[in-house]
């Protein structure tokens, strides 16, 4: 069966339909059952079912890479590839270091860098 991953109707049809996994939810007021993370998790975590564990897998990277890798692409110097952040002194209130263009302090606490499982 080929469906596109990112596409959440034909998530549930394969979820719900292909694999005959039963909704955790009622149906949504569209009259959809959810692929939420919740539900992933669920399924993945209690009834061990692999695809979901990857499914999650997939969208944290996704999301890292369209967050970051995609971000950070946009702002290589044409001249040598490499990142030139602004650092600023005196914007913080207490006159710490900050950057911008990237904001490095976000991306080195951020969740989705510091908590990767590949």
């Amino acid at each position: 069966m080929l469906f596109n991953i990112q596409s959440g109707p034909q998530m549930q049809e394969f979820l719900y339909n292909f694999l005959k996994l039963t909704p955790m939810k009622e149906k949504n007021d569209k009259g959809n059952y959810s692929v939420a993370e919740e539900v992933l998790v669920f399924y993945a975590e209690s009834l061990g079912i692999e695809f979901c564990k990857l499914l999650l897998n997939y969208r944290k990277l996704a999301k890292a890479k369209n967050t970051y890798i995609d971000g950070i692409k946009k702002r290589l110097s044409l001249a040598d590839c490499m990142l030139h952040p602004e650092f600023w002194m005196n914007v913080a209130e207490t006159y710490r270091s900050s950057s911008t263009n990237p904001n490095f302090f976000l991306m080195i606490t951020s969740t989705y860098v510091t908590n990767w499982k590949l």
